[in-house]
């Protein structure tokens, strides 16, 4: 059942115009019935119990966007979740993502009210549209692959400057197949319309996103190994990418 054309809650109308940030938390969706945030059904909402695996810039949220599944009827509840006593979190101490705030989050109990209900999907639903999702590179894979082009065309090391020049027309390439694999998608109607292509070519973005920042690490030598040096932040930021 969607829920978008409904008037947005007060919560959600403080999230949409920039008055708390929230963060995700849907990713253990995938996990199920191994690990799940679990939602049972109650008078006006729903009821939330579960370890969130991670939740990256905890303190920094006053709201989630929690994925949970009702195991009865394996329905998928994706909703809004204030920040508060019904949370209890544990600081994760990453080294691969060091810097990224992110904390392992349980919920006891959490009550969600039905206007902060985003959606209610079957699991089988969810999955094709979850695969649909994951399926294609995104800008933002792209914008972060301009990034660090950027910062090696400006190294003063000549072969940084040299592997930017390489990779600049075959990020380009990838961005152009990336961008046309999803359109035709959308134009067919079939969320899943040639997903092994969609997957191959996300996963050569990636691979792009891998190499150009550990160039800039290593063209930077010591200077780059620091956690506040730009090429740590994007070399956490591909990282980051790679996981989701």
């Amino acid at each position: 059942t969607a829920l978008a054309d409904r008037q947005p809650s007060p919560l959600a109308r403080r999230i949409l115009t920039g008055r708390l940030l929230v963060g995700a938390a849907l990713s253990d969706i995938r996990r199920y019935p191994d690990h799940y945030i679990r939602a049972e059904q109650t008078t006006g909402g729903w009821l939330l119990s579960g370890t969130i695996s991670w939740v990256s810039g905890w303190g920094l949220n006053s709201a989630l966007a929690v994925g949970a599944v009702d195991p009865k009827s394996e329905s998928v509840v994706t909703a809004l979740l204030p920040v508060d006593h019904h949370t209890r979190s544990e600081h994760l101490e990453l080294s691969a993502l060091g810097g990224s705030r992110t904390d392992r989050v349980t919920l006891d109990r959490a009550f969600v009210a039905a206007e902060d209900v985003i959606s209610v999907q079957t699991l089988a639903e969810w999955r094709t549209s979850d695969l649909a999702t994951a399926g294609d590179a995104r800008a933002h894979h792209f914008g972060l692959a301009q990034a660090i082009l950027a910062e090696l065309e400006q190294d003063r090391e000549p072969l940084a400057r040299k592997v930017a020049y390489t990779w600049r027309p075959r990020v380009a390439a990838i961005r152009s197949r990336a961008y046309a694999l999803s359109d035709e998608a959308t134009a067919s109607g079939n969320a899943v319309y040639r997903i092994e292509d969609r997957l191959a070519t996300k996963a050569a973005s990636g691979e792009a996103l891998s190499a150009l920042s550990r160039a800039l690490v290593i063209s930077r030598s010591g200077r780059g190994l620091s956690r506040d040096d730009t090429a740590q932040l994007h070399a956490r930021n591909a990282l980051f990418v790679l996981v989701q």
